[in-house]
């Protein structure tokens, strides 16, 4: 029970939530749908999924207790700060019902990238040094890429 607890009280949900659209032709293929879910953030607003529409959205599932967890952030930080707009949002999902339930998170570190209309795109877990970060990166960038494509008014090739 008390591993438990301090599973749920360790772990931080890192919403990456990047704005920023790039054009391309490139299309990030249709995954399922993201359930509806608000979080407490760490400053105490809440942040629901609603919020996040239109955008793209890393999740990063996590635990400060998780080794790879911990030597995964030199290389995420490298990718928010080469993905212009990016910006992460601390929350914590004391209640699991991101973790066990809605993203049925098996095992620590596990990534899911979202496009803007909320479907799962991608979906890794574990770490392997560079080898997680660029795929990771393809991740975003291709659903970046659909995103601006698909934009009202778009010159992008569809």
């Amino acid at each position: 029970m008390h591993r438990t607890l301090n599973l749920f009280c360790s772990l931080l949900l890192a919403l990456a939530v990047l704005a920023l659209l790039l054009p391309s032709a490139l299309a990030a293929p249709a995954g399922p749908k993201a359930p509806e879910f608000f979080l407490s953030m760490l400053d105490g607003r809440t942040l629901r999924s609603s919020d996040l529409r239109g955008k793209v959205v890393v999740l990063d599932f996590w635990a400060t207790w998780c080794g790879p967890c911990v030597q995964a952030l030199p290389e995420l930080k490298t990718l928010d700060a080469q993905m212009k707009g990016m910006t992460w949002k601390q929350a914590w999902d004391g209640t699991g019902q991101l973790v066990d339930s809605a993203f049925a998170v098996e095992s620590f570190p596990t990534y899911v990238v979202l496009d803007h209309q909320g479907r799962q795109v991608f979906r890794r877990s574990g770490w392997a040094p560079k080898r997680s970060a660029r795929a990771l990166e393809e991740a975003v960038r291709k659903a970046l890429l659909a995103a601006r494509a698909a934009a009202p008014g778009s010159d992008v090739a569809r």
